[in-house]
């Protein structure tokens, strides 16, 4: 018998604790299907990072700016390689490690512009979105105790995680394509007499935190919807989603802890590898190979609390 067997009901005392213990240790017990997340990320990455290293390393043959890149960044070389980059080239300059690099990703989500980057990078997005699609039934099934592997357990769910994830890019898109940009038109000419910055940057954060929390709003009633469909097979998609918005409804403070102390986590995950994360001056392959492993570490932190959302959510649905 699988040791993710259902658990018995929660305590009503402490509903989002025991959830996030239980969801914390069916992680735990199910660790190699989590990691198939992170090679999934890995993988899709390697090409890319291939393509770019071949450009790069054309560029500075035989050329100075080689041994400085060693040392520190060479500014002057890179003004000369962004001037003729193209695609994934032109996504390359200063704050490709460290901290920059999560930053300025997060930059690129939170302005939502992220179809406006290379056509390469659009293509694995849209392929590590569908992975974890597959992805998530599969660690759904396992974390309630059935056994297989989570390929194969996601891919004889993937008919009914499919069109929940369509629904909720289809509100992505709509929130991030047209209620964004709305947004933005409507601060601007709200603002266009305002002389303090200080009052036209309070109304652009409010703009963010508007759009962004009916972004999370979504991700949270699809994973539940993800959950319905799974505990009840009979239920369509419509179904499930209704169902997933009266539990978010009736249950709102349980659901909205959860995603809190998880964010908690994820911005305490942001800050460590903010304090350890190796900047340009990695200069000789021992130095770059524990760059890396400190890189992938944070990649694999995220995607485990990744999994963490999904088997805390499962938990708080099953039994409050």
């Amino acid at each position: 018998m699988s040791t993710l067997d259902p658990d018995p009901p929660l305590s009503s005392a402490s509903p989002v604790r025991v959830a996030l213990g239980r969801g914390l240790a069916r992680v735990r017990e199910a660790w190699r299907d989590v990691a198939v997340g992170y090679l999934l990320s890995l993988l899709l990455a390697l090409p890319l990072a291939a393509a770019l290293r071949a450009s790069l390393a054309d560029s500075l043959r035989h050329r100075e700016a080689a041994e400085n890149l060693l040392r520190s960044w060479d500014g002057l070389w890179h003004a000369t390689f962004s001037s003729r980059a193209q695609g994934i080239e032109s996504t390359f300059d200063a704050g490709v490690v460290g901290i920059g690099a999560v930053l300025r990703s997060l930059d690129a989500l939170l302005r939502g512009v992220l179809l406006e980057l290379p056509g390469p990078i659009v293509l694995v997005g849209l392929v590590y979105l569908l992975g974890w699609v597959l992805l998530s039934g599969g660690l759904l099934r396992r974390f309630r105790g059935e056994e297989g592997g989570v390929i194969r357990l996601g891919a004889g769910c993937l008919h009914r995680m499919l069109p929940l994830a369509m629904v909720g890019w289809g509100a992505w898109l709509m929130l991030l394509g047209v209620v964004l940009p709305g947004l933005g038109v409507w601060v601007e000419e709200h603002c266009r007499e305002v002389i303090d910055e200080r009052v036209h940057v309070a109304w652009v954060l409010g703009k963010y935190l508007v759009v962004w929390s009916l972004v999370l709003a979504v991700r949270v009633v699809i994973d539940y919807a993800k959950i319905v469909a799974l505990e009840d097979p009979s239920a369509s998609s419509f179904v499930a989603i209704r169902r997933a918005l009266i539990f978010c409804r009736h249950h709102a403070r349980a659901v909205t802890s959860v995603v809190l102390q998880l964010g908690a986590v994820w911005v305490g995950i942001g800050l460590a590898y903010a304090m350890v994360a190796p900047g340009a001056d990695q200069g000789n392959p021992l130095k770059i190979l524990v760059a890396f492993l400190i890189s992938q570490l944070s990649v694999g932190a995220r995607v485990g609390l990744r999994a963490w959302s999904l088997a805390s959510a499962q938990a708080l649905l099953r039994r409050a």
